[in-house]
């Protein structure tokens, strides 16, 4: 297994990262480092490759159960299990703040104090319906004091969705989502920038929670950029 620890400029006792499949415990096809439980894998490869993340990290997680919602739950025991797409934690607590992504996008954010951390998982469900609003919301400083860091995510030429991402981004969402359009087949094919339609989307909040232009500063582990012309939905 190979531990990817973020290189960002956060006070130096905020540790993050994020893992690969290398060198786990599970067979084929969940292969090889697997921290699921959710996806038929047998549990005690689970358990294995998790304690080897506890071993190598030094701490325990603070396991959820995601469902694409908007839930942000605080790193302490009482939360293990618990429905959520976000993890929130303070200095002191015990546990660390971790979710699990595979196309979906892992959004770290740490207070430059380095007293308050986060870690949403953001897929286009979440995005739609506030997650990372949501997760801005449990910092006790302002968005000029908190650092976000993008992790690994499905690409955007790679993210083809139906009209039905499109309108629940119509529905609900007041920033822009970032969406591409290609021609293939003399038919409409959408793709979504995820990278992107996050970044939109957090500096648009703090635009508008600050009443001022954004000040929450970006990492990302790739370029936020695109291969493909953008068509921006204002929603």
């Amino acid at each position: 297994m190979a531990i990817h620890w973020l290189n960002w400029p956060v006070a130096p006792q905020v540790k993050a990262c994020f893992t690969d499949r290398v060198m786990g415990t599970s067979e084929p096809p969940f292969n090889a480092f697997n921290l699921a439980h959710h996806v038929g894998d047998k549990p005690e490869h689970v358990d294995a490759n998790r304690r080897v993340l506890q071993e190598m990290t030094g701490i325990d997680a603070c396991w959820v159960s995601q469902v694409h919602g908007t839930h942000v739950v605080r790193a302490t025991p009482k939360s293990l299990g618990n429905e959520a797409d976000a993890v929130f934690a303070a200095a002191g607590d015990r546990l660390a703040a971790v979710v699990m992504t595979a196309d979906c996008l892992p959004v770290f954010f740490a207070s430059d104090n380095g007293q308050e951390v986060a870690v949403a998982h953001a897929g286009w469900r979440g995005l739609a319906n506030g997650v990372l609003e949501k997760t801005l919301d449990q910092f006790t400083v302002s968005t000029d004091q908190i650092q976000c860091y993008l992790g690994p995510a499905i690409g955007p030429d790679c993210f083809e969705v139906g009209q039905d991402v499109v309108d629940a981004f119509e529905a609900v969402q007041t920033a822009t989502v970032v969406l591409f359009l290609n021609q293939a087949a003399n038919s409409l094919r959408i793709f979504i920038n995820l990278r992107e339609t996050v970044s939109t989307v957090l500096v648009c909040h703090v635009s508008v929670a600050a009443r001022s232009a954004p000040t929450l500063r970006l990492t990302s582990i790739f370029p936020i950029d695109a291969k493909a012309k953008p068509a921006v939905w204002p929603v």
